[in-house]
């Protein structure tokens, strides 16, 4: 009896790795990111969050969604393979905003082993002039539009 046990688990436990399932998985540089001073009549800024899929298995981004109709937000790419990297797109629109402070998320639907992500992009709105916009200190992750 106690062979027969012992062959049992042999078979088994190598056929248990078998249908353990890859799974891809992200993981962001940072969730949150913060503009600062917004001008108004500057227009709209744009901050891109990158991310690494640091799972086994490609990582597909299925779908996003913003809590406000004055952030725009677009993958770059929707299919990232183990080990490579990508980025979100997001743009923050002040048009029709209050001046003062605003903190605003973006939910990211992927097939990730977490399946869902919040970003946030936050600052303080303004109709005072800036001193200087990050696109003239040339910072390719925050500009102005």
């Amino acid at each position: 009896m106690r062979r027969f046990i012992i062959s049992l688990l042999l078979a088994v436990v190598p056929a248990i790795g078998l249908f353990a399932q890859k799974s891809p998985q992200i993981k962001f540089d940072k969730t949150s990111h913060g503009f600062g001073s917004v001008y108004r009549l500057a227009g709209s800024r744009t901050y891109f969050f990158r991310f690494a899929n640091i799972g086994d298995a490609p990582l597909v981004m299925d779908h996003l969604t913003t809590g406000c109709q004055c952030v725009k937000a677009e993958f770059m790419q929707k299919k990232i393979l183990p080990g490579e990297t990508g980025e979100v797109k997001v743009t923050y629109n002040p048009s029709g905003q209050r001046d003062g402070e605003f903190k605003k998320s973006i939910t990211i639907a992927s097939n990730a082993k977490t399946p869902y992500i919040r970003l946030f992009v936050s600052g303080t709105l303004t109709s005072s002039k800036p001193v200087a916009s990050p696109k003239s200190e040339g910072n390719k992750e925050d500009t102005y539009n």
